[in-house]
């Protein structure tokens, strides 16, 4: 018997408690101790094997505010990795990016994951205010 979710409420379920998860322990880190956020989005990159780890993002503030930010490897790896292996597994053998977006007045969480376009949210100096834009959530 397998521990995975069959159903499609179960399959529901078991990612809104991932996600959860993911959420709470970003909430929890000091990069967001500022009270003036009210939205996130954060990139998460990692290789299939998931040695390869590192994430990126920025807190959103009321109209054009924003900061950037990063958490722990350590804290945040294994649920991403988690996430991962239970709704996309197997992982591909390339690189893999999840967008991670959250709004702390709703709670609303939206997830889009990248695996064939390495670039696709790779932030430069040359388009960091247009990227800044684009992850933006806009879940209120």
């Amino acid at each position: 018997m397998s521990n995975h979710p069959s159903t499609a409420a179960e399959v529901s379920e078991a990612k809104r408690k991932h996600l959860s998860k993911i959420a709470a322990a970003l909430i929890a880190s000091d990069e967001l101790d500022d009270p003036r956020w009210n939205e996130l989005a954060v990139v998460f990159s990692l290789s299939g094997d998931g040695r390869s780890f590192g994430n990126s993002g920025y807190a959103y503030g009321e109209e054009y505010a924003w900061w950037a930010i990063s958490f722990s490897v350590e804290e945040i790896r294994p649920l991403v990795l988690g996430y991962l292996h239970d709704f996309q597994n197997p992982l591909p053998d390339g690189l893999i990016q999840v967008l991670f977006q959250y709004n702390r007045e709703n709670g609303y969480i939206r997830v889009d994951q990248s695996m064939d376009v390495p670039a696709r949210w790779l932030i430069t100096p040359d388009n960091a205010r247009a990227m800044i834009e684009t992850m933006r959530p806009n879940l209120g």
